[in-house]
């Protein structure tokens, strides 16, 4: 997989588990 795409996902991955503990840290 070319570096772009994996970093692409990567930096998904990351928002996506930002906004989990955002949601968490704003219900709790």
């Amino acid at each position: 997989m070319p570096l772009k795409v994996v970093l692409e996902k990567a930096g998904i991955k990351e928002n996506v588990i930002k906004v989990i503990f955002y949601c968490k840290d704003g219900y709790s």
